[in-house]
Formats: C-alpha cells, sequence, structure tokens
C-alpha cells in the first residue's frame, strides 16, 4: 500500500509524547519496530548494555512467549528500550513535542527525552528499579501512596500552594505507609 504524504500547512496543533508506564507491555512489541533502522540500532544499543547484566534484550522484544513479561525485569527494561527509541527514532524525523508525560516507569522515558538521562543511565534505572521489584518482599496486589509532608508552611498550603487538610493524618502514628488493595481498603504497616 503506498500512502502520499502531503505537508500541512494550517494550524499547528500540539504534540505531546506519553511514556506509559507498567502494563503496556505485549509478547513481541518490538518485533516490527525494528525494520526501522534507527530503532534497531537503537535497540541494540541497549541490547549490549543489558547484555552485561545477562539479559538479552532482542529476545525480550520479539519473543511471542505469553510468559515473557512475567519477569517484571523484563517489563521494565523492555517498555524503557522501545520509549529509548522511540524518542531517537522521532529526534531523527525532526519530531519535537511541545510536552511530555510520563506514568510509572514511564517517567524513565521523560528523563532520556529531556536530557536529563543518557539511554544508558534511562536503562540501567529500568533495569535496577526491575531487580529491586524482584528482590524485595512485594505483597502482591498493594500500591504504595506515598505522601509529602515536608514542605508545608504553617496556613497549611503546600510548596504548589494547593490546600493540604492536616486534619486527615493527625491521628496517624508516625512512620506508618498507608497501603490499598483493589477493595480500597486501608491498611498500614509499619
Amino acid at each position: 500500500m503506498n500512502l502520499l504524504l502531503t505537508r500541512y500547512e494550517g494550524l499547528k496543533r500540539p504534540v505531546w509524547f506519553i511514556f506509559s508506564g507498567m502494563g503496556s507491555q505485549w509478547p513481541g512489541m518490538g518485533s516490527k519496530l525494528l525494520q526501522f533502522p534507527i530503532i534497531s540500532e537503537s535497540i541494540q544499543r541497549s541490547h549490549d548494555i543489558l547484555k552485561e547484566k545477562g539479559l538479552d534484550l532482542i529476545n525480550i522484544i520479539n519473543s511471542t512467549d505469553t510468559n515473557i513479561f512475567k519477569n517484571i525485569l523484563h517489563s521494565f527494561v523492555g517498555i524503557t528500550s522501545i520509549q529509548i527509541a522511540l524518542v531517537d527514532f522521532m529526534m531523527v524525523l525532526d519530531i519535537t513535542p511541545d510536552g511530555y508525560v510520563g506514568h510509572s516507569v514511564g517517567e524513565l522515558g521523560c528523563a532520556y527525552m529531556d536530557g536529563c538521562f543518557t539511554a544508558e543511565e534511562t536503562l540501567l534505572a529500568a533495569y535496577y528499579r526491575g531487580l529491586a521489584s524482584i528482590e524485595t518482599d512485594l505483597i502482591p496486589g498493594y500500591m504504595a501512596a506515598i505522601e509529602r509532608m515536608a514542605g508545608l508552611n504553617p496556613k497549611g498550603y503546600n510548596d504548589t500552594n494547593s490546600y493540604f487538610d492536616e486534619t486527615e493524618y493527625e491521628n496517624r502514628p508516625n512512620n506508618q505507609l498507608g497501603l490499598e488493595d483493589s477493595d480500597e481498603e486501608t491498611r498500614e504497616r509499619d
């Protein structure tokens, strides 16, 4: 199928890059993208970095094994390496976003996009985050909500000028972490 592309000279709409988090991966997610040389070169560079850590990124991205992403480390490095490659690709195409946003592991894609991290630093941050998830005794199905209490002024406003209701936390013992499960019950753990 041949497509004729023409340049639209009208109103410019904003372009945003959205860097997704966990759950956006699927078996074989990168196999079709590797046909683009810029992407395959970026993935190869990431593969070489992870090879030193004992991971085969090419296999992780190309595998159609439905169990490949049951290993959270594979998910972290798979998503991150694809995001790095897509940023590289967009830069070669001279597509510069008006903004970008990331969630979870996608925040690493943002760090690469804005130059805070190199590709290697981004990938290694994903690797070690995944490794920490594997090596930590996590409670299945739980998510931690960490609240920043520092930075509140005496009037109850935080450093972003949004109001913070201190009464909600008056009876909460120090150093406890609120954990929520899928039933929305709140439990606390020291």
